[in-house]
């Protein structure tokens, strides 16, 4: 005999309204199996035309972000596009739509170029009214939950140009360094040993020109980009002002959120059952009167523990740190390191027994910890457990790991209770390694291990629009491979 509650919850998800259900009725099916995601732009309405799901997160403790790619016209011009979809904290005043339009402002070179911004609006499941999406709204639905803690989110919807793949979808080894160069220097022209030093610094141009650090630099955030000539290389993105993490389950009302019709903001307390949640996007001034933001002190880690920085990992969560750019730069080392430990060549990851001993201790973990760093500033563990699983087809690599290794992640020491880093390594120091090794590589190291399916021209890399992120990502190279289970944003 069958439950009677279970017999509830059968009829409840059968006869349901959708939208109670979760689904966004902003996305429909086509005829030929594919989806389109509407828009509404200037008042007025765009289906864009979904070809790839690049990324979607399937966490339950998560901002729920899933990215498309995607083709749209708008006014009689076709476009290739990025569709980024994540549940947002309306208590941040810097949305990623208006921080693409200040490094655009700002004039940094090598950044993502913003097509649209919104909140995403779905029928009230009561109502029927158009509302903005929240978790607000769906917990209005449930029955004694009027005083349970819960995580205050929208559902943000941007749309970006132009697209790119990750950059483990990597053809040869010297896309993969230019990939990483362009990410540092977000270069303006070909890049080559004699002109990479040249190119707009973007990840230092977004701290001098804008004020922005990315803080959550990791494997997935990185994107090769199709440039549209030959002899251009832009890079993708290497921005993003991500605000410190905040459990709005424990806020104590003191911050403003905006509600539609009302002038002035409410607490989280006086949230009533109706109220339609606003955030700033891109089109729209950021309000006078939003009271303070969860982005106003930088003193909270930001990012995943499988991608953080010594020093971030070994304060823990909670704790007071202030993310600098040699944070962001660690990071890059890792990424480098972690595929190489991660791949034998390009589109071939390792077998998973040797994974398990490679790759997953460092990069595969749920809490803070310093086992890589630890393990690479020991001569022991660095020639037992990390080189000895870099395949013949990243050798070539080695000295440019050695030399990064001794230049940053040496110098990292404990000093009066805190970690202490080497904070004359910069960007430049970065590139200028890479390059040398580059210019090094031999003939084969240029040759794609693996067919070019791509409509374009790989030329560089950036770090993707993952703001909270990140821009961020269980992926699929386009070559087929998959990855293995990694925690992700």
């Amino acid at each position: 005999m069958v439950d009677s509650d279970c017999n509830s919850i059968l009829l409840g998800v059968t006869f349901t309204d959708g939208t109670a259900l979760g689904f966004d009725s902003t996305i429909t099916p086509t005829q030929n199996s594919q989806k389109t995601i509407r828009i509404v732009k200037q008042g007025k309405e765009y289906h864009i035309l979904v070809d790839t799901l690049l990324f979607s997160s399937f966490s339950l403790h998560s901002r729920g972000t899933t990215v498309w790619t995607g083709k749209v016209t708008i006014d009689q011009e076709e476009h290739d596009v990025v569709i980024k979809d994540s549940w947002v904290d309306p208590l941040r005043r810097y949305t990623e739509g208006r921080i693409l339009k200040m490094l655009e402002k700002a004039g940094v070179k090598g950044v993502p170029k913003l097509v649209h911004e919104q909140q995403v609006q779905t029928p009230h499941p009561i109502m029927g009214e158009f509302i903005n999406h929240s978790t607000h709204i769906l917990r209005t639905l449930f029955r004694g939950s009027s005083q349970a803690s819960y995580y205050l989110c929208v559902l943000s919807r941007l749309v970006s140009k132009p697209r790119g793949y990750p950059i483990f979808d990597f053809n040869s080894l010297a896309e993969l360094l230019v990939g990483l160069i362009d990410c540092l220097c977000g270069a303006s022209e070909p890049l080559s040993p004699a002109t990479a030093n040249l190119g707009l610094a973007a990840h230092r141009d977004t701290l001098n020109r804008a004020h922005i650090l990315h803080r959550d630099v990791s494997l997935f955030n990185l994107l090769l980009v199709l440039a549209m000539h030959s002899d251009v290389g832009e890079g993708f993105l290497d921005q993003v002002l991500k605000g410190p993490e905040k459990d709005v389950g424990d806020d104590t009302g003191a911050t403003g959120i905006r509600i539609s019709g009302k002038t002035e903001p409410l607490s989280r307390t006086n949230l009533e059952d109706t109220h339609n949640i606003l955030i700033p996007v891109a089109d729209e001034p950021i309000p006078s009167d939003t009271g303070p933001s969860i982005d106003t002190s930088p003193l909270h880690c930001t990012g995943t523990w499988a991608w953080m920085a010594a020093e971030l990992s070994h304060v823990g969560s909670g704790m007071p740190v202030v993310h600098r750019a040699h944070h962001d730069l660690e990071l890059f080392f890792y990424i480098l390191l972690a595929i190489c430990l991660l791949y034998d060549e390009p589109a071939k990851l390792k077998p998973a027994k040797v994974l398990s001993q490679s790759f997953d201790p460092f990069f595969t973990i749920t809490k803070p910890s310093t086992l890589n760093v630890v393990t690479i500033q020991s001569d022991f563990g660095w020639t037992t457990h990390m080189l000895p699983y870099v395949s013949s087809y990243f050798q070539p690599l080695i000295p440019l790991l050695e030399k990064i290794r001794k230049e940053l992640i040496l110098p990292i020491k404990m000093h009066g209770g805190k970690l202490q880093a080497n904070l004359d390594f910069t960007h430049d120091h970065f590139i200028e390694d890479i390059v040398m090794v580059l210019a090094k590589l031999p003939g084969s190291s240029w040759v794609p291990k693996i067919p070019n399916t791509r409509k374009g021209v790989v030329q560089g890399g950036s770090v993707s629009s993952t703001f909270s992120l990140p821009v961020t990502p269980s992926s699929t190279p386009s070559a087929g491979t998959v990855l293995p289970e990694i925690p992700l944003p």
